[in-house]
C-alpha cells in the first residue's frame, strides 16, 4: 500500500476534480419535477386562453345574429306578414288558400311605448349593481346591449314587432337564470310588455 501512496504523492487532486461534474440526484429530480410542473402550467394557461377566446367568439356571433335580425326587421317591407302568436293571444285570425272570400277584422291594440321605456329604464338601474353581474355572469353584457338597443328603438317609436322581438330575446335570457330575484323580476316585467 505504501507503494501506491508513493506513486500518487506528487499528484494534485484539485486539477482532476475541476473537470468532474458533481450531480446531486435529489437536485436533478427536483429540476425535472419543476420542468414538468412548468410545462403543465403552460398547458393549463394556454387551454384557459383558448376557452376564453371561444366564449368571446360565441358572444360575438350571438350579437352579430341579433344585430342582423334587428336590421332585417327594420328593413322588411310592409307587405311582409309576421305571425307571432304566443301566450294570451287575443283576436287572432288566419285565413289562407281561400278564393272569393272576404274577412273583416278590426282589432286595435297599440304598443305602450311609455310603459316599455319605464320598464327598460328600471332594468338599467340594476346595471351598476354587483348582483347584476353575479346573476347573469357572462350574459350580463349581452343583456345590457339588448336593453340599451331596445330602449333606443322605444325612444324612436320604432315598429312594435321589432321591439317585441328584442324584448322576447331579453325575456329568454332572463328566464334562463334560475333562483334570482333580479332575473325573475326582469322576466316578469318584460313578459307584461309582450302580452
Amino acid at each position: 500500500m505504501t507503494e501506491f501512496f508513493k506513486k500518487i504523492e506528487g499528484f494534485d487532486i484539485s486539477k482532476a476534480m475541476s473537470t468532474v461534474k458533481v450531480i446531486d440526484p435529489l437536485q436533478q429530480t427536483y429540476n425535472q419535477m419543476q420542468e414538468r410542473n412548468n410545462e403543465s402550467m403552460r398547458i393549463v394557461v394556454e387551454n384557459n386562453k383558448n376557452k376564453e377566446v371561444e366564449k368571446l367568439k360565441e358572444k360575438e356571433e350571438e350579437l352579430r345574429r341579433y344585430n342582423e335580425l334587428m336590421e332585417e326587421l327594420r328593413n322588411s317591407k310592409s307587405s311582409t306578414i309576421v305571425n307571432n302568436i304566443g301566450d294570451h293571444a287575443t283576436g287572432v285570425q288566419i285565413q289562407q288558400g281561400t278564393q272569393n272570400s272576404t274577412q273583416t277584422f278590426s282589432f286595435n291594440q297599440e304598443f305602450n311605448y311609455e310603459k316599455a321605456s319605464e320598464v327598460l329604464n328600471g332594468i338599467k338601474e340594476y346595471f351598476d349593481e354587483p348582483k347584476f353581474y353575479s346573476t347573469f355572469n357572462d350574459k350580463a353584457d349581452e343583456i345590457k346591449q339588448i336593453v340599451n338597443q331596445t330602449s333606443e328603438l322605444v325612444e324612436r317609436k320604432e315598429n312594435p314587432t321589432i321591439i317585441k322581438k328584442s324584448l322576447d330575446m331579453l325575456y329568454g335570457l332572463a328566464i334562463g337564470v334560475s333562483g334570482s330575484l333580479i332575473a325573475s323580476g326582469i322576466a316578469a316585467v318584460v313578459k307584461g310588455l309582450l302580452s
